[in-house]
């Protein structure tokens, strides 16, 4: 109990930390948030996005819970769950704190699946989000290299980076759909057999990869989207892909919610490496606008609440 108190109080400092530098620095700016007022019609079409996204990531966490689940899971049941863990998220420190309200929802449905098989599928969804982040960033960096290599080293050595991540995820998944045995020799128990049933689903996670690409592409759109209107140079939305997601990857750190902190310093260096000068005030739009649209999970949180009492 100590030492989780220690761990929250260690989080909270680094990120209040972050935040104070920022905003003595004045490199965020408090008083910019009521710009995102300006284009109310952007606003709209944002939550429109995040909306078709949630429900896309309901899909995907249906692809990997057929695994093992003979129960047929509903799109909108499983669309509320994600919401609700959304919820939690932002509401409680840590961004995976959501996931296990997430667990205690579907194995309420399906008791016949293991808690172990549901934090596998939990871990799974993130890992194919992971996925669809680093082949759409893989791709555009090799697109992009030649345009962004003259604005900058340190950009020009990202996207190397990111060409090598790019080209180890795609000689993995040529292992996992080929030659799945080459794994199986390493693995032991549970571990096995979580990874045979990982392996009786390619099919469905080769869906489950081209979903998470789409999803991400989405979220990057999102970001451009919140963005664009104040970009002082002429950065387009394909642009962005090839460096973006670095930061999205660094809000995933569980220090506070939605990447407070983390994501305002981050993508204060990755838009400063290509001349922006306001990478945090792009990522603080991007995450007033996402916690507000996971605020709005605490419905399905009532109705569902509601919905068991009565059964």
């Amino acid at each position: 109990m100590i030492k989780k108190a220690l761990v929250l109080i260690l989080k909270i400092s680094i990120t209040g930390l972050l935040i104070y530098w920022l905003l003595k620095s004045g490199k965020l700016d408090l008083k910019l948030i009521k710009r995102l007022f300006d284009h109310p019609l952007i606003l709209v079409l944002c939550f429109i996005l995040m909306t078709i996204n949630l429900i896309f990531t309901a899909f995907r966490w249906r692809f990997i819970l057929e695994a093992r689940s003979k129960f047929q899971f509903r799109i909108p049941f499983i669309t509320a769950v994600n919401w609700i863990g959304m919820f939690f998220s932002s509401v409680l420190p840590g961004s995976i704190t959501g996931d296990f309200v997430k667990l205690f929802y579907i194995q309420k449905w399906d008791k016949k699946l293991s808690k172990q098989f549901l934090l596998f599928t939990i871990l799974a969804d993130r890992l194919m989000g992971l996925i669809g982040l680093i082949m759409i960033m893989g791709f555009c960096s090799i697109i992009n290299y030649s345009f962004f290599s003259h604005l900058s080293s340190q950009i020009s050595h990202i996207l190397l980076f990111n060409f090598y991540i790019f080209l180890i995820l795609i000689v993995s998944l040529f292992i996992f759909y080929f030659y799945p045995r080459l794994i199986e020799s390493f693995l032991r128990g549970k571990l096995l057999e979580l990874w045979k049933d990982l392996v009786e689903t390619k099919k469905s996670l080769i869906k489950a990869i081209l979903l998470s690409i789409l999803i991400q592409f989405i979220g990057i759109t999102i970001f451009y989207l919140l963005s664009f209107p104040y970009f002082e140079s002429s950065l387009k939305l394909f642009d962005i892909i090839s460096f973006v997601p670095i930061g999205f990857i660094a809000v995933a750190i569980p220090l506070a919610p939605g990447g407070l902190g983390v994501g305002h310093v981050a993508f204060e260096r990755l838009f400063a490496m290509v001349g922006e000068t306001q990478g945090a005030n792009f990522f603080n739009s991007y995450f007033i606008i996402s916690i507000c649209f996971n605020l709005v999970g605490i419905i399905p949180y009532f109705l569902l609440k509601r919905t068991t009492r009565t059964n």
